[in-house]
């Protein structure tokens, strides 16, 4: 049969040979492979997460909250305006939504941001009652240095952050986006919120 190249030994082979970075074109057999579209691929059995996506007021403040703050990057920023999405973010009639994606750090696409004038955002109920965003950095006493002096809320300073055993694993914050969004920052050694479950005592 055919030898079989990976698609990035192929990208690379083309820029190297050529000069010039290839575009590749997104069709439903590409993207499946592609990590790029991890998001849109198709998914074969239980449940990952695949985006958290909020809707904001004022774009460039979330931007510069996100990427400049967090160190989010942007992967895309479109208009897109779908039957779906205008109602699952209620747009208002006539305004035209924004849609960013911003990539982590390996994690493609892992936050969207959705803007259209006249979108309502209750910055109250946020602060109250909305879900928190955990997110995994490093260095967190720059961050927390960087969000401080942009006067960002700050709900709870960096803090010893403990596994269930007791151990110290590293440092926890929280923090409240230009929306009112709880944001909770974990620095963890080993790069991970993660930690062993709770032993159950019987």
């Amino acid at each position: 049969g055919p030898d079989v190249i990976a698609m990035g030994d192929l990208v690379r082979w083309i820029a190297k040979t050529t000069g010039r970075k290839p575009v590749i074109v997104e069709v439903p057999d590409v993207a499946a492979s592609l990590p790029h579209y991890t998001c849109w691929a198709p998914h074969k059995a239980g449940a990952t997460l695949a985006r958290a996506t909020l809707t904001v007021t004022d774009l460039e403040a979330s931007l510069a909250f996100y990427r400049d703050l967090l160190g989010f990057r942007v992967a895309a920023r479109m208009d897109y305006d779908t039957p779906a999405l205008r109602r699952m973010f209620r747009i208002p009639p006539g305004a035209t939504p924004t849609l960013v994606l911003l990539d982590g750090e390996g994690q493609p696409r892992a936050l969207g941001l959705v803007a259209a004038d006249g979108l309502a955002v209750d910055r109250e109920a946020n602060r109250s009652h909305a879900p928190a965003l955990v997110v995994n950095i490093d260095a967190i006493a720059e961050v927390d240095r960087r969000l401080r002096a942009a006067g960002t809320p700050v709900v709870v300073p960096p803090t010893p952050l403990k596994a269930f055993d007791g151990r110290v694993m590293g440092t926890e914050a929280m923090y409240l986006d230009p929306d009112g969004v709880r944001i909770v920052l974990f620095d963890v050694a080993g790069g991970s919120a993660t930690e062993p479950e709770p032993q159950s005592k019987e």
